[in-house]
């Protein structure tokens, strides 16, 4: 259970945080360099790197080894920042990172409940390719 609370509370903090960048983003839409700060770039790393950490911790927490728990993180964040990207700037979702939030929990309770057989697919992928 605290693997799922660490996952469901980083999702929330992570929805929030990449909401608070994209605001700040002010060379949205535009695609030249001028138009952005320059730390935005940085602080959007910053947050996918906490993010990706707090994530592996959850995993961690729910059973994985530490090369797996980083290896979902890292899956998982990619797939929340794809997801805010979707919902924030492809469909202009509101609120974004509540529509968001809501997603990765019940991707949260999925994991959780399915983290046997993805266990053992990773076992297997690690064995077929070592």
């Amino acid at each position: 259970m605290a693997g799922a609370a660490v996952l469901l509370t980083g999702s929330l903090v992570y929805a929030v945080l990449l909401e608070a960048l994209r605001r700040r983003d002010r060379g949205y839409p535009s695609t030249h360099p001028g138009d952005s700060t320059w730390w935005f770039g940085y602080a959007r790393d910053a947050v996918n790197g906490a993010g990706t950490l707090v994530f592996a911790g959850g995993f961690a927490l729910l059973g994985f080894s530490a090369p797996e728990a980083l290896f979902l993180a890292a899956l998982f964040m990619l797939y929340a920042y794809g997801l805010d990207y979707a919902l924030g700037r492809v469909l202009a979702t509101r609120p974004a990172p509540l529509v968001l939030w809501v997603v990765l929990a019940a991707s949260v309770g999925a994991l959780v409940v399915l983290r046997q057989p993805i266990a053992q697919g990773l076992h297997a992928v690690v064995a077929l390719l070592f």
